[in-house]
């Protein structure tokens, strides 16, 4: 989404995985023009380490030692934090949440145990199709 490009192109097909450093994102482009760049993120999946930070003069992917998210509330806070900051420059802010995934993967959790048992291979087998 970042890169403006379909993944066949970018070849990030999956998450968690390096986008190539040849694929330019939004945040590099814009930050050329002018833009203050910032990005919140929730999730471990988007850590700086996969390449999505490029562009950004801040990049908080910062979670609790252990955690691989954090609720929108932290990041919200975050970024409003950084918002309240006073500029003349545009902005391209990302915010990111991982919340509303919470509610589809405990429904899938569900949905297996009660097909399946508490099996937590079958679990794996039916959430990857």
């Amino acid at each position: 989404m970042l890169a403006g490009v379909f993944p066949a192109t970018h070849t990030v097909h999956e998450n968690a995985r390096p986008i190539p450093a040849t694929t330019e994102v939004a945040a590099e482009r814009l930050r050329k023009s002018g833009y203050r760049t910032a990005a919140f993120v929730s999730s471990f999946t988007l850590a700086r380490q996969f390449g999505l930070a490029r562009g950004f003069d801040i990049y908080d992917d910062a979670l609790l030692a252990g955690a691989v998210e954090r609720g929108s509330k932290e990041t919200t806070d975050a970024a409003m934090a950084y918002v309240a900051q006073t500029s003349s420059q545009p902005l391209f802010l990302w915010v990111h949440y991982f919340d509303p995934l919470s509610f589809h993967l405990s429904s899938i959790v569900a949905c297996c145990r009660h097909a399946c048992g508490s099996s937590t291979a079958r679990y794996r087998a039916v959430s990857r199709g």
